[in-house]
């Protein structure tokens, strides 16, 4: 049986202009309702097995607040990643909704290990990104995210909810 994640997913997909070669892929679910594109057989250089549109592609350049990370000078990861933390607050008002729904809740990153976990893994070079990371993405989200909910209320505010949060931006900066 197919899930709602992946039948919203389908249905977001063929509405966007993500078209599967099915003579070539399949999407699988398994019991725990993850799920994956898989090859029936070897796909040879060069050739296609899916076709997406530009209606397929999350750019900051056309997100529903482009104007806004444009008039503040945003660009680059951190536009792309804003871009995409205000489609995944605003939830079904975003065309992007069938797509995020796909995705798990929460992903098992290592930005959010407790610290006593993430010292269990004793490689040294690993924690010290990791806990930069947190800083990096701590401070991002500080000094340039956050204040956004506030200075463009009827625009961001009015629609993010309780969703505009330092945890969602770090999954979101993940994609």
């Amino acid at each position: 049986m197919v899930s709602q994640k992946l039948k919203s997913y389908e249905k977001w997909a063929e509405v966007n202009g993500v078209i599967w070669n099915r003579s070539k892929v399949d999407i699988v679910e398994n019991e725990t309702g993850s799920w994956g594109i898989f090859a029936k057989d070897d796909v040879k250089e060069g050739e296609s097995i899916a076709y997406v549109s530009g209606n397929g592609i999350l750019s900051a350049s056309d997100c529903e607040i482009a104007d806004i990370l444009k008039q503040c000078g945003y660009g680059g990861g951190l536009a792309l990643t804003i871009a995409v933390l205000y489609e995944f607050c605003i939830q079904k008002k975003s065309k992007w909704h069938g797509y995020f729904q796909s995705l798990p809740a929460l992903e098992p990153i290592p930005l959010f290990w407790p610290d006593h976990i993430l010292e269990t893994v004793g490689d040294r070079k690993f924690i010290r990104r990791t806990l930069a990371s947190r800083k990096d993405t701590e401070s991002d989200w500080e000094d340039e995210v956050k204040i956004l909910n506030d200075t463009f209320p009827l625009r961001i505010g009015a629609h993010v909810g309780d969703r505009w949060t330092l945890d969602n931006f770090r999954l979101d900066s993940r994609n």
